[in-house]
């Protein structure tokens, strides 16, 4: 959204949630500290039955939290490919194609064109 510049117009800055802010090389019990990855790993467990946050997966979920600045709309939809693509393949993606391939994801799987 941009800033329309009239008088009664007030202005909110949205900031995303906490995510870690360079590469992460801490333990689970640290990484599921920061809110953009719990919220992360709460939907991804939703999406797909069994899916928890291991030594080997957080480096991925970490990178997802970062790409998307840890914006939970984008958080929710990056976790919602859990089921479809390897955690590795969903951080290729965001990063070639941007957050907006997540929302494209969202329809297809919606059926929606």
């Amino acid at each position: 959204r941009e800033r329309l510049y009239l008088h009664e117009e007030q202005v909110f800055s949205i900031q995303g949630l906490d995510f870690p802010k360079s590469v992460f090389l801490g333990t689970v019990k640290e990484g599921t500290k920061y809110t953009a990855v719990a919220l992360f790993v709460q939907t991804a467990g939703r999406v797909k039955h069994g899916f928890t946050l291991v030594e080997d997966n957080l480096p991925d979920v970490c990178r997802i939290t970062q790409l998307v600045e840890g914006m939970p709309l984008a958080l929710e939809l990056a976790a919602g490919w859990v089921d479809l693509l390897s955690l590795t393949d969903i951080v290729s993606e965001i990063e070639k194609e941007g957050i907006a391939i997540c929302y494209d994801v969202f329809q297809w799987c919606l059926g929606v064109d």
